[in-house]
């Protein structure tokens, strides 16, 4: 049996999508242009001094993202989609649920002969 082998045009819509829901999302949690001025300043007078500044730095950047994603987790279950199977493993075209109208979208595969647990390997 050869290995799986997909065209990658054939996720091409996939990708349209998540820049999409991404630009969506980032456009709804746009500032003021002049908050990024004033919040970016780093103090490079010591080591003690930049590792200050740029913890605030980090926690205002958090915040302008978002980050931890506001609202309510979404309830949509994943959908994992089987389309191929090689040597190696059984290969699902994963869909997960991220934030409301936000998906991260992958392939997940299970490995041949797997007996009981294995660990996942999320790579964006």
């Amino acid at each position: 049996m050869g290995y799986f082998e997909a065209e990658v045009s054939a996720s091409n819509s996939i990708r349209t999508e998540q820049v999409r829901e991404m630009d969506g999302y980032i456009k709804s949690l746009k500032t003021d242009a002049s908050s990024l001025n004033q919040l970016f300043t780093p103090n490079y007078a010591s080591v003690k001094a930049y590792e200050t500044s740029v913890k605030r730095l980090r926690e205002a950047f958090k915040a302008s993202i978002g980050y931890p994603i506001p609202g309510e987790p979404s309830t949509e279950a994943p959908v994992f989609t089987r389309i191929g199977e090689d040597g190696i493993g059984t290969y699902f075209r994963a869909k997960i649920p991220v934030v409301q109208g936000v998906y991260a979208d992958g392939i997940y595969i299970v490995p041949k002969g797997l007996k009981g647990r294995a660990p996942l390997i999320i790579s964006m």
